[in-house]
Order: structure tokens, then C-alpha cells, then sequence
């Protein structure tokens, strides 16, 4: 038997909860576009809020009055729940940062008296996937307000749901906080990298550390490179038996995480004796080689040896500095515009992929500080990405929170 009662409550709150469509407990609408080809219709003062804006303050479009009462578009105001109908966005929820003109792909949805918007938002956002996977088998085709409205929802008492309600969005504000803590870090990092390496036809960087005055010589990579291979090529296993591989899917903004899609190359491997040669330890630099486009180059720096033994897969190349270069200048080095704009230049295209050889890797010519001074950056930018790191691990455990609100306050 089905019991309608979540798994934890606030205090003083008990008995089953009520079912209702969501056609009954709210109104809603969606809006319209005003022709395109009219220029009169754009460049006013209404803000126009499209699918991808429903949780943004700004948005790209203005109508005019002219435009507005020409067309199908309704005003939506400041804190209404706002829907999306359409393509990649169906399904997302947002309360509306602004009073503007919403087009047919958002339905704003406005709970009749007695129900309480932070709630119903968050069960909308709670129950997305089983929405899409319901309604758009395959990710094809668009939602629909009548799909929406004919949703069953079950909700407590209106006191109930405001409590609810405001601890969930209370969280959603903390989340959108700590992101914007990490993205204000990652965006201190990018601008410490153009000005700390030098720029294409500088010989120094536009910031140093005191001390520091002697022009940077241009030297190869390769005159660092103590090793530089690329793992073993074999099929791998989901279950956790044998040994943890690295792969590209495992090399994120910078860093490597080895706690989610993880591979496992079975001990009983008949190439099993070799994996002595490929087992990563600490200061080991990390580098995607054949990949997607956009990943090819990225790197990550093992800041400590793994706590089990651990290998990496042909398609990352595995960089050990030998004793004239730091291996965190050269991990941040990989981060510069110049490394980037070098990779981008030898990538070739190997079927649906691109990659490198290490012979391209190691003629990459760059301009090189003393030992000293690599020192010093290194420290710098270890330092940053520390920081950078404890706020994603933050901003994860608020969302898994979040996660665990959503599972065990809703039904």
C-alpha cells in the first residue's frame, strides 16, 4: 500500500498528504513572439524572457509597447514560477528574477490561494526526469501547458508547504551563492594566467613576485620531461575489481576526480604484469591527447599519491618532470593561452576525435623562469586551485543536501 506521507517532516505536522492535478491548485499561461522581421517590435524597454532565461536577471531581447500588444507574448512579474516547454531546457523550473513578457515556451504558473509557489517549484524541479522520461521518450518532441496542468502533485497543508517551501529555496540561495564564490575564483585564476606568463612577443609576464627581473628564456618542453607515455589499451570493467583507471572522463576543470565514473582494470588481466609500469604517483601531470575537441590538452596535477594503486588509459599521456623544471609551473603552464592556442594548432583529426603525438608535445616552445621563480608560482597557483577545489567540495555537499531534502521531505 502507498503511503502518502514523506519519509522526514518538520515538527507538529502529521496525516497523509493530498493529491490534486496541477491544473487545480494553480492558473497558468504561456506567451507568444512577436514577428521578427518587425523591427518596431524590438529594442524597447520590456524585457523579453526566453526558455534559457528563466533564472537570469537580464536577458538578450526588449520589446517595444508597439510589439508587445502586436503579439502573443503575457507579462510575467517578479517571483512567478516560470516553466519551460521547450528543447534542451524542457522541464526546468525558475522563479522569475524580473517583471517582463514571456514567449511560448515558458508557461508561468501562479498557485491559487492556500498553495505556496517555493513548493510547487521545487516539486517540479524534484520530479523533471520523470517528467521528461514520461512525456519525451528520447528527448525528442516539446512539452506542453495541458501535460503540465494534468500532473498529479500531492502536497501537505499550506503551512506545511511554506516550510518546506522556504527550506529548499533557502538552500537553492545558499548553492547560488557558494557558485558564484567558485566561479569568482576560477575567474581570478584566468586572469592571473594572462598576466603572470608571458604574452606572444613579450619576454616577461606583466606581474611578477619581488625579487624577480631576469627575462624568461624560450625553451622546449621536452628539455623538462623526465618520462612522457601513455597508459595500456584494454577493455574496462564497471564493477570495482582490480584496479582504478584514469581516463578523460576523470580530468575536470583542472583536477582530477576519481569518485565518480570511475573504470576498473581487472588484477587477473593477462596483461596484468605491465600495470607496474603505469601506476600514477604524486606530482604526475595528467594530459588528455585523443579526445573530443574540446577536452584535448586538459591536464590535471596528482597532488598525492592515490591511496590505492591506481593506472591511466591510452588516451592520456602521463608527464614526469625531471629535476629543471617544477611540476606545478608546468601543470599551470598547460592552463596559458599560448599552450592552448599550440595544442589547438597539432591537433589532427583521427576519426571522430583529435589528437597529438609526443613529439608535437614535447616541441611546444615556450618562455621559461628560473627554478626559483617556477617555485614561487607554482606555490601561487597551488594555492588558488587548493582554494578553488574546498569550494567545489562545498558547493557538491549543498547540492547532495539538497538532493537529500528533495527525496525524503517530498512524495
Amino acid at each position: 500500500m502507498q503511503i502518502n506521507e514523506p519519509e522526514i517532516r518538520f515538527e507538529g505536522f502529521s496525516g497523509e498528504w493530498e493529491q490534486h492535478k496541477l491544473g487545480e491548485i494553480t492558473s497558468s499561461y504561456s506567451g507568444g513572439t512577436p514577428s521578427v522581421g518587425n523591427d518596431s517590435y524590438y529594442g524597447g524597454e520590456i524585457p523579453f524572457i526566453r526558455s534559457g532565461e528563466i533564472n537570469s536577471n537580464t536577458t538578450e531581447l526588449f520589446l517595444t509597447e508597439e510589439g508587445f500588444n502586436n503579439s502573443s507574448a503575457k507579462m510575467v512579474n517578479e517571483g512567478d514560477i516560470l516553466y519551460a516547454l521547450y528543447g534542451a531546457t524542457s522541464g526546468e523550473v525558475g522563479l522569475s528574477q524580473i517583471t517582463g513578457a514571456i514567449n511560448q515556451a515558458i508557461l508561468a504558473i501562479k498557485p491559487n490561494s492556500g498553495y505556496a509557489k517555493h513548493y510547487i517549484s521545487q516539486w517540479l524541479r524534484n520530479n523533471r526526469k520523470s517528467i521528461i522520461d514520461k512525456f519525451l521518450q528520447g528527448g525528442q518532441g516539446n512539452l506542453s501547458g495541458s501535460i503540465v496542468k494534468d500532473l498529479d502533485i500531492k502536497h501537505p497543508t499550506h503551512e506545511e508547504q511554506e516550510k518546506i517551501g522556504e527550506l529548499l529555496h533557502v538552500l537553492d540561495e545558499i548553492i547560488t551563492i557558494n557558485k558564484q564564490k567558485l566561479d569568482g575564483l576560477r575567474k581570478l585564476k584566468k586572469g592571473y594566467l594572462q598576466q603572470m606568463f608571458p604574452q606572444i612577443g613579450e619576454t616577461m609576464p606583466r606581474v611578477r613576485f619581488d625579487g624577480f627581473t631576469e627575462p624568461w628564456e624560450m625553451r622546449k618542453l621536452g628539455e623538462f620531461v623526465l618520462s612522457l607515455k601513455s597508459g595500456l589499451s584494454r577493455m574496462l570493467s564497471g564493477e570495482d575489481i582490480g584496479l582504478p583507471v584514469v581516463r578523460a572522463n576523470n580530468i575536470v576543470d583542472g583536477r582530477l576526480d576519481m569518485e565518480n565514473n570511475l573504470k576498473y582494470w581487472h588484477i587477473d588481466d593477462p596483461q596484468g604484469a605491465q600495470t607496474s609500469n603505469y601506476l600514477i604517483c604524486k606530482n604526475d601531470i595528467l594530459i588528455n591527447f585523443i579526445n573530443s575537441e574540446s577536452r584535448t590538452g586538459t591536464s590535471a596535477i596528482v597532488a598525492n599519491n592515490p591511496a590505492r594503486d591506481t593506472i591511466y588509459t591510452t588516451n592520456i599521456l602521463n608527464l614526469r618532470t625531471n629535476e629543471y623544471a617544477k611540476p606545478y609551473f608546468i601543470f599551470t603552464m598547460t592552463f596559458s593561452k599560448n599552450y592552448q592556442d599550440y595544442i589547438s594548432s597539432i591537433t589532427k583529426p583521427a576519426v571522430s576525435q583529435s589528437s597529438f603525438t609526443t613529439v608535437d608535445f614535447k616541441d611546444y616552445i615556450f618562455r621559461c623562469p628560473s627554478i626559483a621563480e617556477q617555485t614561487t608560482i607554482g606555490n601561487f597557483f597551488r594555492n588558488i586551485d587548493n582554494q578553488i577545489t574546498t569550494q567545489f567540495q562545498k558547493l557538491e555537499q549543498l547540492k547532495q543536501l539538497k538532493t537529500a531534502y528533495l527525496q525524503k521531505m517530498l512524495i
